[in-house]
């Protein structure tokens, strides 16, 4: 399986964490939705330096200086600050999925979903975490466990593309091609634009040895993301099984151009 869609890290100051907290200028920058993530970062640790904060707060402001590390990349930073968050109050519920995410991005997925399952225990009601946890088991080869999770939080948001996408994602991995068209046509319902939808359904299709639905699948992939060299290519084996050859390299020779080079495809372009 080539994608699978990883949880975000949620930068926190551009939510409500630390809103209507303090009237710090730098507390207020650090909140500001408008401020880079290095401002943010800046903003936070100046705010950290003040001695009057509360330890409720210095563990808000810890948390948010974390998620802005992590969504750069910075991912060892980020655990230091979650840990500092803890260290002030053990009681943040936030600091729990956060950190959850930042240990699947360094492929610890053992923390990772020890984590996702006590914050599941706490808030039962958060479609977002049963989907997070969810594509963490996908991530480790679990797809069984992965459906039971997106079932749960499709449940609570019959509109969430993150479980809807990924639950795809699963009944494909599990040879369940049919069950993994109908989460990709939901996925498409709640955004037409998805291409990765799109080119996942298509690919579920050709399993079922739909071929031309699963080409008009592709094609729609790529209408709206032409660059996507995977969806040519699987297009253009559409049409070599279609025995329209000529198509076939056509779809084949724009896949190469776009950097996939692979043995088969060369031999096709011959």
């Amino acid at each position: 399986m080539k994608y699978i869609i990883i949880p975000t890290i949620l930068i926190l100051c551009s939510c409500s964490l630390l809103r209507n907290i303090s009237t710090s200028t730098y507390l207020e920058e650090c909140n500001s939705q408008s401020n880079s993530v290095n401002n943010i970062i800046k903003n936070c640790t100046l705010a950290l330096k003040q001695d009057e904060l509360s330890d409720e707060t210095r563990a808000k402001v810890f948390l948010v200086r974390g998620n802005a590390h992590a969504s750069e990349g910075r991912y060892k930073v980020a655990l230091r600050d979650y840990k500092l968050a803890e260290n002030y109050d053990s009681a943040l519920f936030e600091i729990l999925p956060n950190k959850a995410r930042t240990y699947s991005r360094i492929k610890n997925f053992d923390s990772a979903l020890e984590l996702y399952t006590q914050a599941i225990i706490l808030r039962q009601d958060d479609a977002s975490i049963w989907a997070d946890r969810g594509a963490t088991y996908l991530l480790i080869g679990r797809p069984d466990l992965a459906i039971e999770d997106f079932n749960e939080a499709i449940l609570l948001d019959p509109k969430n593309e993150f479980a809807l996408f990924n639950g795809g994602l699963a009944h494909a991995k599990l040879g369940d091609h049919k069950e993994a068209v109908t989460w990709f046509n939901k996925t498409i319902e709640e955004n037409p634009q998805d291409f990765m939808a799109y080119y996942y359904k298509g690919k579920s299709l050709a399993s079922l040895e739909q071929y031309q639905d699963a080409k008009d699948s592709y094609s729609r992939a790529i209408d709206i993301e032409p660059e996507h060299a995977e969806s040519w290519l699987e297009r253009g084996n559409i049409y070599f099984e279609l025995n329209e050859k000529h198509k076939a390299q056509e779809n084949y020779r724009r896949a190469y151009d776009l950097g996939i080079q692979d043995e088969t495809l060369l031999k096709r372009l011959e």
